[in-house]
């Protein structure tokens, strides 16, 4: 399966050359770094803004999931880039109820994705409503399925009660970064 209306698909500038492009973004540095080495610039943004395109057009969905909102695309392949060299890449793209098409929301490299090991305390970036799990919430990574494509995460209280053990999207969670802060909300009761 393809991304519908693939020749519409919107990637916006702020998206590139506010956070994909930007060394100084506090989440999307990470992100600069990577597609610098690959011959990308902020200079010239609209480069990886058709790339992500390109990316989106040719290589297949590897996943869909419905948010509540819209689908949600997650692509996987190989991107053209000003360098000639061709690293793998996810793209996630957004098709909200009313859009004319998917939106771009962004885009990781394979070795990201790859940080994320077992035993690894990750955050989530999408709220989990079936397990009464929000975004920001913290978990443990207990199992990790197919190189990556999904995590098994295991949330508990700060008095070590499990709540959930919930199957994650690799799109929908990151890892704890160094600027992190605990933050205590009360969970609503099943």
């Amino acid at each position: 399966m393809k991304l519908p209306i693939q020749d519409k698909l919107v990637v916006e500038r702020d998206k590139i050359a506010d956070y994909l492009l930007t060394p100084a973004h506090r989440y999307g540095a990470s992100k600069a770094r990577f597609f610098a080495v690959f011959g990308f610039r902020l200079e010239e943004w609209e480069q990886l803004a058709e790339a992500l395109r390109e990316h989106g057009r040719t290589h297949d969905v590897a996943r869909m999931r419905e948010t509540g909102f819209g689908p949600r695309y997650i692509v996987e392949g190989q991107l053209n880039t000003p360098s000639g060299r061709r690293p793998r890449v996810r793209s996630v793209w957004q098709m909200d109820e009313g859009a004319i098409a998917p939106r771009l929301i962004t885009a990781i490299s394979s070795g990201e994705l790859m940080k994320i090991k077992e035993h690894d305390c990750v955050v989530l970036t999408a709220n989990l409503t079936e397990e009464g799990l929000l975004t920001g919430d913290v978990g443990t990574v207990v199992h990790i399925h197919k190189g990556g494509a999904a995590y098994e995460v295991e949330f508990v209280t700060l008095a070590g009660r499990t709540i959930a053990v919930a199957t994650v999207a690799a799109s929908d969670l990151r890892p704890i970064g160094e600027r992190d802060v605990n933050h205590v909300r009360e969970l609503q009761s099943a």
